[in-house]
């Protein structure tokens, strides 16, 4: 039985921006890094963690995919009394790439005991269109862009965005406790659509889509906002 394989990510740091908070004196540091992974040739879901941020992932298209080369954009911030607290507190966040059974993970540690405007986000990972993808934030928005062919998007409070190939025909699922849910497709969807909101409106703009029709299949559901799913639609 193959071992968990573990990789440590070191952050190559880019910049670092610092805001000043005016209503508790504190400061906000923010680090910019560019981030890459290897994943094994048996992974075949590639789950996204992280918290107070934004995840997006786009379909890889280049070598990388094939040699299961990941790379993104990374963002992390951490509050603190004075700037160099701030920036202290933020180069003590890692994201961390584990592998078990089939299943890689992205996460970003959170160090023990830091408190207040802590999270981070990863942005443009790139990810071959084979793998399946699941994205977990519990606050912040989450996007996909490709032809994947499964997909679960998860976030309590963000709006969540799919831009889709034309004849997409494969199986997404996307809930948000709070936040607008859009789906887009390049041409037309064959799938059904099963959506529902509590405090919002849900509309189809192009041909019309049913829980009973299509060959692939789309589950969204949002606590407050609108769900609209756009094909072949000509805004003239």
């Amino acid at each position: 039985m193959r071992k968990p394989a573990w990789q440590f990510l070191s952050l190559a740091l880019l910049s670092a921006a610092c805001s000043l908070t005016f209503g508790d004196l504190k400061e906000t540091a923010k680090l910019e890094s560019n981030v890459n992974f290897q994943m094994s040739s048996d992974i075949h879901t590639l789950r996204v963690e992280t918290f107070n941020g934004v995840l997006s992932v786009v379909e890889a298209n280049d070598s990388n995919a094939s040699a299961g080369k990941l790379s993104g954009e990374s963002t992390v911030w951490a509050s603190g009394n004075t700037e160099e607290e701030a920036e202290a507190r933020a180069s003590e966040f890692e994201w961390v790439y584990s592998e078990s059974g089939n299943v890689g993970v992205i996460s970003i540690s959170k160090p023990a005991g830091l408190s207040g405007r802590v999270g981070g986000s990863l942005d443009r990972l790139k990810v071959p269109k084979h793998i399946t993808v699941e994205l977990d934030t519990s606050n912040g928005n989450l996007q996909i862009t490709g032809d994947f062919q499964d997909f679960n998007l998860e976030t309590s409070n963000g709006r969540i965005t799919m831009q889709l190939p034309d004849g997409w025909r494969g199986r997404g699922k996307a809930e948000s406790s709070n936040g607008r849910i859009a789906v887009r497709c390049d041409g037309e969807l064959t799938c059904k659509v099963d959506m529902e909101t509590g405090n919002g409106s849900t509309k189809i703009l192009g041909p019309p889509l049913s829980q009973n029709a299509g060959d692939g299949s789309l589950y969204l559901r949002t606590g407050n906002g609108h769900i609209v799913v756009t094909h072949l639609f000509d805004s003239k």
